[in-house]
């Protein structure tokens, strides 16, 4: 109320009429500088606004008193902090809310008391003011985002309405100040400008005051009980803590819950939690719009994309994840309609790829050429698979420097690739680490001369299914000094020689797969055992008890291996076993599926402390007594997890009943082709074994629906279950089954005696289960081979 006229009029009344008196009076205002102290007193009293005027002003006086020898300004009682850049005072000396206009004359007299003081300030008033307009337009904005992040919606739709709103009528003022000063005198525009700028000062007022009675509203509605919202997992938990939970649900779970209300919908479109995308796990159920709003929503967060299997997945596909700017790394397998087009989308928009995955595509040549253009910080390239890719592929992806920084390659099952494509793409990678050349048939032992000579840093190479391979190609890959990891498997040519060079100087090896090597001879591991492996796949060698000798003589490999499998070496007995058992104390995992033992060497067997996986099926001398054995062991039932007795016929239900009472950690147990197995070693298996996972009874014919039903209240954790080849099974076995929530995989044969209409139900009530049954082709046949395989494992 200090603009009122009724304030200002005791003021200003008497000032006006001493510059009306005669000059004896002008002349006592200008010898007291009456007019300075005023000025100063005003422009003060404009700019603080204290609740008591009248002492405000008193103080300032008894100020000026105190200090004669005060040098007065129009600035003087004003605070630096609040010091505006021109005075305000005229501002502040009339009413503004008055309707009624001023006389003429009182702005003709003002006009030619002062001309510049009155136009300098309008001015520089009128300029304030743009800068005001563009200061409260930003915390307009700066508001509506903030709003925006707290996922207030209709506060936020109505902000940015009122935003709106506010920018029209600021440009609707600003366009008729400009009218009435292209139609009117000086005198005319400087009013017009005064009053719209007093207009706009007055809406941004109260803009900012409705601003800060909604952020108010809004901490009220998050403090208030009265307005909790209606489920407790979004009003007890805090937002970082649901985005944190949602991290662990997949991809096709994530959409389900987004279903579920709108503040779940709200946590699951927060960015974070599509860094990291996989859609493996739909499959063929991916279309290319799907990953074409993914990437328009989440391009500038989503740093991953995993679309292996995705078989409906196209160039489309490809086009859209090209505006993923900050993706590093996009799996591709097993996506047949990928190709060149697809990948010169993607390569041109995504610079920032680390890592991608093109195996068993369409791509050629061309996409080679491409992504050596473009892909300059590619560091991983898995290209298996693919039969179009040739030689000059290989030279158009190094004539450019953009794969240089490659260490990881897989070139597996590229029939279309020779020797020379491989030795003028490796000469110029000199930073690569891993290396899988599998099934290159073509592939001769100079090319891995080249490689060792070119790639120093090499750590693991995968030639498994090189047939051409021989001795000399081991003696080369010697050189390699930072070499862990070798994989030969498959190459009948390789012999005892080629392993005794690179014992004795790939000194770093760890992991040695030679699988399928038949021309090992008797003393062909002995050489191994000089290194202190980790893993050795030795399957189907022709390995004998003095070669298994030979390599724990070495001293230093039996220390330290854990993982060994030594399936199908029918001249493999009792008496390695009993060796590799006494001398490797830290082996957790034993493979001796196919072999010739029997109950004689389990007694050593039941001496390790740290076995957790036994693979012993098709050993059909293995009995009843080597379960005893084991149950009876003080430390292998404790740690043991997988256990595989698969094809061992003479095993019954005394044998399960022994191996389930006392090996209660088991999760995976592989029971088929037990045919002396019936419901009651089932039933016991049941009560005993909560936590498996993973249950194989394919071919156990004596089974009925009352194994199932034992099996379904009591395994409640089974996720794989294998009924194959069991007839006595019927519609009652699916009904008990349909209780198994964790159920993903079951697998029925046409032979038993399942209806059409038992599995359809059971597909119903768990839509997640992937169901394998011979008979019914219109019923999901999907089965899961990934997890299959590392059931196996």
């Amino acid at each position: 109320s200090l603009a009122t006229a009724e304030c200002w009029q005791p003021i200003i009344t008497p000032i006006t009429l001493a510059m009306a008196s005669p000059p004896a009076a002008s002349a006592y205002l200008r010898k007291h500088h009456i007019g300075a102290v005023f000025e100063s007193l005003m422009a003060a009293i404009a700019v603080e606004q204290p609740d008591d005027a009248r002492a405000f002003l008193l103080d300032k006086l008894r100020f000026l008193k105190e200090h004669p020898r005060t040098f007065l300004s129009w600035d003087l009682f004003i605070p630096p902090g609040k010091r505006p850049p021109r005075n305000v005072l005229p501002y502040w000396m009339y009413d503004l809310e008055s309707e009624d206009e001023l006389p003429l004359e009182h702005w003709q007299r003002a006009r030619d008391y002062n001309f510049s003081r009155l136009t300098r300030p309008v001015f520089s008033a009128w300029l304030g003011w743009l800068r005001a307009r563009k200061l409260a337009s930003s915390r307009a904005a700066e508001g509506a985002h903030a709003m925006r992040k707290r996922k207030d919606r209709a506060t936020c739709r109505v902000v940015l309405i009122t935003w709106r709103q506010h920018t029209a009528r600021t440009k609707k003022l600003k366009a008729a100040a400009l009218a009435k000063f292209m139609h009117g005198r000086k005198e005319a525009f400087m009013r017009a400008c005064f009053m719209g700028w007093v207009e706009c000062a007055r809406a941004t007022k109260r803009a900012a005051l409705w601003f800060e009675e909604q952020a108010r509203l809004a901490a009220q509605r998050e403090a208030d009980p009265g307005t909790q919202r209606s489920d407790l997992f979004s009003f007890l938990l805090p937002y970082s803590l649901r985005v944190k939970i949602f991290s662990f649900v997949s991809v096709e779970d994530l959409a389900s819950c987004a279903l579920v209300c709108r503040s779940w919908q709200e946590v699951t479109q927060d960015a974070d939690l599509w860094v990291h995308v996989d859609l493996a796990v739909l499959g063929s159920r991916v279309q290319d719009f799907y990953v074409e709003k993914l990437s328009d929503r989440f391009r500038t967060t989503m740093g991953s994309l995993a679309m292996s299997g995705c078989s409906q997945l196209g160039n489309a596909a490809l086009a859209a994840i090209g505006h993923a700017r900050n993706l590093h790394s996009l799996d591709c397998s097993n996506c047949p309609l990928v190709g060149d087009k697809g990948i010169l989308n993607m390569a041109t928009g995504c610079p920032c790829l680390l890592s991608l995955d093109l195996s068993h595509t369409g791509v050629t040549d061309t996409a080679l050429r491409t992504l050596g253009t473009h892909c300059s910080s590619l560091d991983s390239l898995r290209l298996a698979g693919c039969p179009s890719l040739t030689d000059n592929g290989l030279k158009m992806l190094t004539e450019h420097p953009g794969c240089i920084n490659l260490t990881e390659l897989d070139l597996s099952s590229c029939v279309g690739i020779s020797s020379g494509g491989v030795q003028c793409l490796l000469g110029a990678l000199p930073m690569l680490q891993h290396l899988s050349m599998g099934a290159l048939h073509r592939l001769p032992d100079k090319a891995l001369a080249r490689i060792a000579r070119s790639c120093p840093n090499l750590a693991t190479i995968r030639l498994a299914g090189c047939t051409n391979l021989s001795n000399k190609a081991l003696e080369h890959l010697a050189g390699c000094t930072k070499l862990s990891l070798l994989d030969v498997k498959d190459n009948p040519r390789i012999t005892a020689s080629g392993f005794a060079s690179i014992a004795r100087r790939a000194k770093t090896l760890r992991v040695v797969r030679l699988s399928g090597s038949s021309a090992l001879g008797s003393d062909g591991a002995t050489p191994l055992g000089l290194l202190p492996l980790i893993e050795l796949e030795a399957a189907s060698c022709s390995l004998t008890d003095d070669a298994l000798a030979g390599l724990l003589d070495g001293g230093v490999a039996k220390r330290s291996l854990v993982v060994v499998d030594l399936g199908d070496n029918p001249w493999l007995s009792d008496v390695g076993v009993a060796a590799l058992a006494k001398q490797c104390r830290q082996l957790e995992t034993l493979v001796l599926r196919g072999s010739s033992i029997s109950d004689a060497c389990f007694e050593s067997l039941a001496k390790m402390k740290q076995l957790r996986h036994l693979d012993i099926a098709g050993c059909v001398k293995v009995t009843e007594v080597a379960c005893s054995l084991i149950s009876q062991s003080a430390t292998v039932p404790a740690t043991l997890e997988t256990l595989d007795v698969s094809g061992c016929a003479s095993l019954d239900d005394l044998a399960v009943e022994l191996l389930a009472a006392s090996c209660q950690q088991l999760q995976r147990v592989g029971l088929g082709g037990c045919t002396q197995l019936t419901d009651d070693g089932i039933r016991q298996l049941a009560l005993s074994l909560h936590a498996v996972t993973d249950l194989n009874l394919c071919g156990c014919l004596r089974l009925t629906d009352a194994a199932v039903k034992s099996v379904a209240g009591g395994c409640p954790s089974l996720e794989m279950l294998d009924l194959f080849g069991i007839p006595a099974l019927g519609d009652a076995s699916l009904g008990h089954l349909a209780t198994l929530n964790r159920l993903s995989v079951l697998v029925l044969s046409l032979d038993s005696r399942v209806s059409h209409e038992a599995v359809v139900e059971l597909c119903s009530k768990n839509p997640a289960m992937a169901c394998y049954h011979e008979d019914l082709d219109h019923v999901e046949t999907v089965f899961d081979t990934r997890r299959s395989r590392e059931r196996r494992v």
